[in-house]
């Protein structure tokens, strides 16, 4: 992840700070840092990573993308 803020803040002018506020912003880098398939593992890996930091479960849709997870873990 360390290598990743300098990636988001030159590439998108995206600082670390900024992440949750441009959700779509950060899982479309993520895809293009590692490649569609591996920025998904990665994305639903920090969705799964949140979910239980809140005491949520996770349950795994797979046409729901990764910033509804976070929309929703917000709302709970």
């Amino acid at each position: 992840m360390q290598s990743l803020f300098p990636y988001l803040q030159k590439y998108h002018g995206l600082s670390r700070e900024e992440i949750l506020g441009h959700l779509d912003v950060f899982f479309l880098a993520l895809e293009e840092a590692f490649g569609p398939l591996n920025g998904k593992t990665v994305g639903r890996f920090i969705v799964k990573v949140l979910y239980v930091r809140l005491g949520l479960e996770f349950v795994d849709k797979p046409s729901r993308g990764l910033a509804e997870y976070v929309e929703e873990a917000r709302r709970a």
